[in-house]
């Protein structure tokens, strides 16, 4: 018992030396290339920011390996030694197996967590304010609108909604085709319209991301008292079961809320880029329902 003992304070020490390096490699990686990220996205004058986006991509495929490399690592350190001792041991040194797996798992949780952070730093370097950037867009377009006229005798011309593309329009007067040219700020709509509805929505998909976490916590909660249940005496069963009940019914109704969050963000969502992109609506539509029979086939009963 002592020699397993000692097995878990060793490894587990290892495991959190091992991560911390991988902290310290994200700090020094996130701190030396934000501010080459910020400079180089306001110095950056291709409207599409290809460059500065081709960089903050490697930036966040190097954090992504440190993810990839850290769960690979505890499924090949971590995991086999837990497993080892948890289906040849009993009672205490049971205990302590699933102890050092928590731990682990914990420490493993900590980590994601400092780089989904680091991730959301590395994102948000090429964050503008898109409400006042659609506003301005709605302000140059007013201005277009009011000033609008025929090439050909002067009459005004009307738009009749928010146009962000190259549109031609006949004149009701002598009927010459006038062509109504959106400029550089309109142009740039189709380049905020969805990340604006995204943020106008943001709190809806973090609702569901918050039932989408509880759910896989649940899950591993039952997994976990499944596996323990194993060496527990009879009456120990009995509660083991009855939590487990109470376990699964409560993940299938934060399943259950989870899909309906995730129905009403959609509609949501597309409603506020509509909104956005008025003359988009009927492409946007069909993208809805493309959108929402995709999802309403994810509702299969749970098992």
């Amino acid at each position: 018992m002592k020699d397993s003992t000692a097995t878990f304070v060793n490894q587990q020490q290892r495991w959190f030396q091992f991560l911390e390096k991988m902290e310290q490699r994200m700090s020094e990686l996130v701190d030396e290339a934000i501010p080459e990220l910020r400079t180089l996205y306001a110095t950056d004058e291709d409207l599409y920011k290809r460059n500065f986006s081709q960089v903050q991509s490697g930036i966040l495929g190097q954090l992504e390996s440190l993810r990839v490399k850290a769960s690979d690592t505890y499924e090949i350190q971590i995991v086999p030694l837990w497993e080892k001792h948890s289906q040849l041991a009993s009672g205490f040194l049971n205990q302590e197996s699933y102890a050092f797996r928590e731990a682990c798992m914990d420490r493993l949780h900590a980590f994601e967590e400092k780089l989904n952070a680091y991730h959301t730093e590395i994102q948000n370097t090429s964050k503008e304010d898109l409400e006042i950037v659609f506003q301005e867009i709605e302000d140059e377009f007013q201005r277009l609108k009011e000033s609008f006229q025929c090439t050909q005798c002067g009459s005004p011309l009307t738009l009749g909604k928010k146009i962000y593309l190259r549109t031609y329009i006949s004149c009701p007067s002598c009927s010459t085709q006038n062509t109504f040219e959106p400029g550089t700020g309109l142009a740039k709509l189709n380049l905020i319209a969805r990340p604006l509805a995204e943020q106008r929505t943001a709190h809806l998909r973090m609702h569901i991301d918050e039932l989408q976490e509880r759910e896989r916590t649940l899950y591993l909660e039952i997994h976990q008292l499944k596996i323990s249940s194993i060496h527990l005496s009879n009456n120990e069963k009995l509660a083991s079961e009855s939590k487990l009940q109470e376990l699964q019914e409560e993940r299938e109704r934060v399943i259950q809320e989870s899909l309906l969050a995730e129905e009403n963000y959609l509609e949501a969502f597309y409603k506020d880029w509509i909104s956005i992109s008025p003359d988009q609506e009927e492409h946007l539509m069909k993208r809805y329902q493309n959108d929402l029979t995709a999802f309403k086939r994810k509702l299969i009963p749970i098992k």
